[in-house]
């Protein structure tokens, strides 16, 4: 088996650079449709719960329940998109979430509170596995690059985010009903997806091409059971495992931001809701302005040392944020907490990617672990704030930040860790 170094220096004469940028650009629509896609549900939760006159219990378990679509996705993602390829799986993913984001529209024009939980779950699995689709996708155009790009993909991930957000909020503040939004938004990503997945590039791609040094071409294992054996293979690496942990931070960061930051300004430092609102802004913004300049920093710094020192950053950010006597010293914390942030997923993705019949795999175990985050770190941090407080329950990411910052010696090469 050629090493990682090997496959990095793959020869790009036998593939076009036009065809690489076209991959390039495709992936980069694919990462925006799914933060336009996800950020538009979420600003429409407010019109979804006063259509249905939804308690917040009720909006807690219909969530809960969608979950189980992340759940049962991310496991398999991998496997199915070894097995068919990024294209096929990006094709499938954009038709499942299209299909229950139709349904949830279905739900709120019916008023049913069951049918939305049901769709909700259809919606996620097509979500997770256009993550699955689109990281390993990134992660062939890498080999192929020969160069990190993942950064600059989770960068339009975040910009779709905002682009969703805003125009969630455009859309609400102009009375759209929001059903005739969300189908909107689904004409918009079934576009994007059926254009975009015919220019991914494949595993067999990327395999065809020469192997400097003399390293042998290796040849693709078609189908789920040599799919399967490579996910299984996956779970059973120390390295992918350990760097699966060190990403759970990033899970930690980016959820916990997602959902209590706003909260946590609003409740600890008495801003408006609408202050809230914009310092989630600002973070998110911070967090595109960093992962768009990883390209200068892993100039002057290699990827291991860079993601320790922004890890061990957010630690301080994130004890501002809790503790300081007035928001303007919050706010150094927050953009701290979101320096911190940025780099920690695209950057484990990289480096569990050099080698492209593994990537499916090895990316799938990342996914599933990084979910975890989101499905724990909320109700625990929610729990904790119940009695000291959103702004001071945060602080206590500082210790599976701190670990993460500890792992990142693992995102050497395997020869030299």
């Amino acid at each position: 088996m050629a090493t990682g170094k090997a496959v990095m220096s793959l020869s790009r004469r036998d593939l076009p650079q036009s065809r690489i940028r076209r991959a390039v650009i495709a992936d980069a629509a694919m990462f925006f449709f799914m933060g336009f896609a996800s950020s538009s549900w979420v600003s429409r939760l407010p019109a979804v719960r006063d259509s249905l006159n939804l308690s917040p219990t009720q909006i807690g378990a219909m969530l809960l329940i969608g979950s189980i679509g992340s759940l049962v996705a991310l496991p398999s993602s991998g496997p199915v998109v070894g097995a068919i390829g990024p294209r096929m799986s990006g094709r499938l993913a954009g038709a499942l979430w299209a299909m229950g984001l139709g349904c949830v529209v279905a739900s709120i024009h019916v008023g049913s509170l069951g049918l939305l939980s049901l769709s909700l779950i259809f919606v996620s699995m097509g979500m997770s596995l256009t993550g699955s689709t689109i990281n390993t996708a990134g992660g062939l155009i890498e080999v192929a690059l020969g160069h990190p790009i993942l950064d600059r993909f989770h960068a339009m991930f975040s910009i779709g985010t905002v682009t969703g957000a805003l125009s969630g909020a455009a859309m609400a503040r102009a009375a759209v009903h929001v059903t005739y939004h969300l189908l909107g938004v689904i004409v918009f990503g079934l576009i994007c997806v059926a254009v975009a997945t015919a220019f991914l590039l494949t595993e067999d791609d990327v395999l065809a091409q020469s192997v400097s040094d003399g390293a042998p071409k290796r040849r693709r294992i078609f189908g789920i059971g040599g799919s399967t054996a490579r996910t299984r293979k996956a779970w059973g690496e120390k390295r992918t495992l350990l760097i699966g942990l060190m990403v759970l931070s990033s899970g930690l960061l980016e959820g916990s931001a997602n959902n209590w930051l706003a909260l946590a300004m609003v409740d600890g430092y008495d801003m408006t809701a609408a202050q809230g609102s914009a310092v989630l802004s600002g973070f998110l913004a911070t967090v595109v302005v960093v992962r768009l300049s990883a390209a200068w920093l892993r100039r002057h710094w290699p990827p291991d040392v860079l993601l320790r020192g922004m890890l061990i950053a957010a630690c301080p950010g994130l004890v501002l944020v809790g503790f300081a006597p007035v928001w303007g010293i919050a706010m150094i914390g927050v953009v701290l907490w979101a320096f911190g942030a940025a780099l920690v997923y695209p950057t484990g993705a990289s480096a569990l990617s050099h080698d492209p019949s593994m990537t499916a795999a090895r990316l799938s175990v990342l996914s599933t672990i990084n979910y975890g985050a989101f499905l724990i770190g909320p109700p625990v941090l929610g729990l904790l704030a119940s009695h000291i407080g959103y702004h001071r329950a945060l602080t206590c990411l500082v210790v599976p930040v701190a670990v993460g910052a500890w792992l990142t010696r693992y995102l050497r090469p395997e020869s030299d860790s």
